[in-house]
């Protein structure tokens, strides 16, 4: 029944816990995020894995990384929520783009368009829907609106206001 929190500075961090999950079960993962990190290694001249960690966890990549223990992927498309987005760097693997996938995606336009709460309910409905062991919530700071959360590496104008962030992490731990 506990809560579990891993706080890094790093959004590569989530390979080991959705490999952790992974070991469990089959998991949903809802990912707060800035940018989308749905990129090939070969498309980040940084050579870092948090601009493409959520290709990896989906399952693209070098499958020394996207193959750990052999359970890959560590998520699967249809089980993973995109939430808040708003940075068409990173969102396409290659010719895929993030939305030609089973992946849920609910941007920051989708969000000022449709509502916190109606994009937010959207999302769990992918990442904790029944059938699945639990989920993962993502959390990047990145998300927020760059004038209330500037300290971040990728800055980007906009984002989410702090009652949207407060209504998607309430939602999400009453799941």
């Amino acid at each position: 029944g506990a809560l579990p929190v891993v706080v890094g500075g790093d959004c590569s961090i989530i390979l080991g816990s959705m490999l952790a999950l992974r070991r469990r079960g089959r998991y949903g993962l809802l990912y707060v995020d800035g940018h989308a990190d749905f990129w090939h290694p070969s498309q980040d001249d940084l050579g870092e894995a948090a601009s493409v960690d959520l290709a990896l966890a989906t399952g693209r990549g070098p499958s020394l990384v996207t193959d750990l223990e052999g359970r890959a992927p560590l998520v699967r498309d249809e089980d993973v929520a995109v939430l808040g987005y708003r940075s068409a760097v990173n969102d396409s693997y290659l010719d895929e783009h993030i939305r030609d996938t089973a992946i849920t995606v609910e941007d920051l336009a989708d969000v000022r368009r449709d509502g916190i709460e109606a994009c937010t309910a959207r999302a769990l409905a992918t990442a904790a829907r029944p059938g699945l062991d639990g989920f993962w919530l993502h959390f990047d700071v990145d998300v927020m609106d760059d004038a209330l959360m500037p300290a971040v590496d990728y800055r980007e104008p906009g984002g989410l206001r702090w009652a949207e962030a407060q209504h998607a992490l309430a939602a999400a731990r009453r799941e």
